[in-house]
């Protein structure tokens, strides 16, 4: 993978409600639990192999939900025992996000926040099981900005029914006159086991997913953020890198429940039960090394997320292979879509369809 330092992603699972949406390892908060976790979060830390990260992300569930007094336990084993390179992030929740946990953050090195806003309609808050108005959002950002954590990003979710282009429109002026350095929209995926895969007529039909995503685009170019993957916008120099290292492909470690790292060819994952994490016990559920065709079709699959694609010489470099000869048919079939000269990248009017030409492209079925 190169000489690069890994990243890091810390796991908090605890949340104060549960989205409607959600499907990640999550629980509602329990301060017994909650103790019991961090203590045991805070042993694997300061027993972790490596000791400087090229990132840190602590995500969740919503690590904000977390108490000062914890919270300050947590940082403070990632201040002591381990350095980061450049970019160290923090997941939140705007009705969490005090001005005391603000400043605690940037005291012990946190230069990144990703607030979940997903909405600034009342309706669509409700029907998500949000539990935040458009005033805690403003006040969550403004104790941001006064801790002098300038990098924010802010979390939107588009695609449901109720929501109207107008609700969009307002969402990303919003967004941008809160001076958001970074903006996600993430298309409504609605998960089996969830609540709203309890509910009919929620989401939208493709077509008019895929309007959706061209307004988005052409609203966010207006105020100067690029899309730089596929449900990513940033304005220049922002990019988040923690994430980009999982779209290139390169290596990290996890720590917490429901984790997945992938560190020297092997992709660990481990146990969603909280009890066994807490008491150390079968903590590795899964730990598989991938052949060099598991990791090419990784590669490729995430690299042509991102809009700069990848570079035909990192790929000869990664599997010994000329890209261009090696998908020669399939290119042939698909060259409409495509951009080949040193990079290999999709066209920007087609990323939107980026699953289906992959499903061409490496032949695998369609979830």
């Amino acid at each position: 993978m190169g000489s690069l330092n890994p990243s890091l992603y810390i796991h908090i699972p605890f949340c104060k409600n549960i989205c409607s949406y959600c499907d990640f390892p999550k629980l509602l908060c329990n301060s017994e639990l909650e103790e019991k976790y961090i203590s045991r979060l805070v042993e694997e830390i300061k027993c972790l192999p490596i000791k400087d990260f090229r990132t840190i992300y602590i995500g969740g569930g919503t690590p904000s939900c977390l108490d000062y007094r914890l919270l300050f336990e947590l940082l403070t084993a990632i201040r002591d025992n381990l350095t980061v390179d450049s970019e160290f992030s923090f997941e939140a929740n705007p009705e969490s996000l005090s001005s005391e946990k603000c400043f605690l953050l940037k005291k012990m090195g946190v230069n990144r926040i990703s607030i979940g806003v997903q909405s600034f309609n009342p309706k669509i808050l409700a029907l998500l099981n949000r539990n935040h108005t458009e005033k805690t959002v403003e006040k969550a950002v403004d104790n941001v900005k006064k801790a002098g954590i300038d990098n924010f990003n802010l979390d939107f979710i588009y695609g449901l029914r109720m929501e109207t282009e107008d609700d969009l429109s307002y969402e990303i002026n919003k967004a941008h006159s809160l001076k958001a350095k970074h903006l996600s929209f993430y298309a409504l995926q609605i998960e089996k086991g969830t609540y709203l895969s309890n509910l009919n007529n929620i989401d939208k039909n493709p077509d008019q997913e895929a309007d959706e995503y061209e307004f988005i685009n052409k609203e966010l170019e207006r105020f100067n953020y690029h899309r730089y993957e596929v449900s990513n916008f940033c304005l220049k120099g922002f990019e988040s890198k923690h994430n980009l290292t999982y779209w290139k492909q390169d290596e990290y470690l996890a720590l917490g429940i429901g984790a997945t790292s992938f560190y020297k060819d092997i992709r660990q994952v481990r146990t969603r039960n909280i009890f066994d994490y807490i008491k150390g016990k079968d903590i590795i559920v899964s730990s598989v090394k991938e052949d060099k065709e598991d990791e090419e079709f990784d590669f490729i699959m995430l690299n042509l997320r991102l809009a700069e694609g990848f570079e035909l010489k990192e790929f000869m470099r990664r599997f010994n292979k000329d890209f261009l000869k090696a998908y020669e048919k399939e290119l042939g079939d698909l060259k409409d879509f495509f951009i080949l000269d040193s990079r290999v990248r999709i066209k920007p009017r087609y990323i939107y369809i980026l699953d289906s030409i992959l499903v061409d492209l490496l032949h695998f079925k369609a979830a």
